[in-house]
């Protein structure tokens, strides 16, 4: 009888060296991701320029003649543990690679056997440490969510249909940790927890208002109408579309996911009719990319909670550098300065963007969540 091979404890990687904290002089052995890898030709040989990346940014990163000849290829969107000198040029922090080894980041609780590549390197890793990522835990998210569902559903089918697919391994884990969008708003580990949990509460806030809406669709539509994005985008690193993505949308792929939790639900046809109604037209407008346009009340309650959460992270995100020019100011200064400015030009929202002073005594939350430059689900403002 063959005796059971020995599993070895995967162990824990400590991240010590953060791109924002480099130096030049540094001498940097840790763990980032590749954010980009861009091959070229010098008087010695050939090169890679890379971009290396963690929670805190990018450091572009050479590897030179003759160590750049044992990589014919660089894979984007890998872990790599690198050894590197830090040094000044052009005003900004470059590295210069002396090593690198690929990571197989382990991201859950078991000692499971992990197989890797020859000379690769597997560890648990916290990828909130690689990654821009909301400031709530993935798990506490979708925790309080599920307590929302306990609050806000009532009726047994809907109750019964929520726990079943928040409780499906594979869409339970792709839901916490997958990105709200490619770029503009919600863009980054968790972000589509972070926009659910914020949609869901809006359309809680707009049934209070309006007491005609059904709120326990509203919110049940709330809590699933980005689903598909957990399947049109890769995530990770690089956290492009898929094919899926691409060829089908993420509101057709959300569909085509709860379509088998709806057909053993035990809700009457006019509801999932209903339900499906206000998934498809959660964008508003045909060029938008919606399927089809608002008919109900509450499908329009979910498009304008949709898009009012889009806009309110792209402009926090836009205003960030104001926050952050005032609050370094106060700290060098010693007094508060409160933050008020122009933002750079926003493309997305084709406006600058203002932060106005506050009334005094007004209690303004100093919450800015991450987002970037682009993403189809946060429509164009008109006017």
């Amino acid at each position: 009888m063959e005796a059971s091979r020995k599993v070895e404890p995967i162990p824990q990687h400590i991240k010590r060296q953060f791109v924002r904290d480099l130096q030049s002089g540094d001498a940097v052995s840790d763990i980032f991701a590749i954010a980009s890898a861009r091959s070229g030709t010098a008087k010695n040989g050939p090169f890679w320029t890379l971009q290396l990346m963690d929670a805190t940014g990018t450091v572009e990163t050479k590897i030179w003649s003759p160590l750049s000849q044992q990589f014919p290829a660089i894979e984007c969107g890998r872990l790599v543990f690198v050894e590197a000198r830090a040094s000044m040029y052009r005003d900004s922090i470059q590295l210069t690679l002396d090593r690198l080894t690929y990571v197989h980041p382990v991201v859950d609780d078991e000692d499971e056997p992990v197989d890797v590549e020859n000379g690769d390197l597997a560890l648990r890793v916290d990828l909130s440490e690689y990654m821009p990522s909301a400031p709530q835990k993935p798990e506490d998210m979708m925790h309080r969510l599920e307590e929302l569902c306990r609050q806000n559903l009532h009726y047994p089918p809907w109750r019964r249909l929520m726990k079943r697919i928040l409780g499906d391994p594979e869409i339970r884990t792709r839901f916490m940790y997958s990105p709200g969008a490619k770029a503009m708003h919600h863009a980054y580990l968790g972000g589509l927890m972070e926009h659910t949990l914020s949609v869901c509460g809006l359309c809680v806030k707009f049934a209070e208002q309006y007491p005609h809406l059904d709120r326990e669709i509203l919110f049940a539509a709330a809590t699933l109408h980005d689903l598909g994005k957990a399947w049109e985008l890769s995530g990770g690193f690089a956290n492009d579309y898929t094919d899926a993505g691409r060829l089908m949308g993420h509101i057709q792929i959300g569909l085509e996911r709860i379509a088998p939790f709806l057909e053993d639900s035990g809700l009457p046809d006019h509801l999932v009719l209903h339900l499906k109604h206000i998934i498809l037209s959660h964008h508003g407008e045909y060029e938008y990319g919606s399927p089809k346009r608002p008919k109900t009340a509450e499908a329009f309650a979910l498009h304008y909670a949709d898009n009012l959460d889009a806009k309110m992270n792209q402009v926090a995100n836009a205003l960030a550098p104001v926050e952050d020019e005032a609050m370094a100011a106060s700290e060098n200064g010693g007094e508060p300065v409160e933050a008020t400015g122009w933002s750079a030009f926003q493309r997305g929202l084709d406006r600058f963007l203002f932060k106005p002073r506050s009334t005094p005594g007004a209690s303004i939350s100093g919450n800015r969540e991450k987002a970037n430059k682009e993403n189809q689900c946060s429509l164009p403002l008109k006017g």
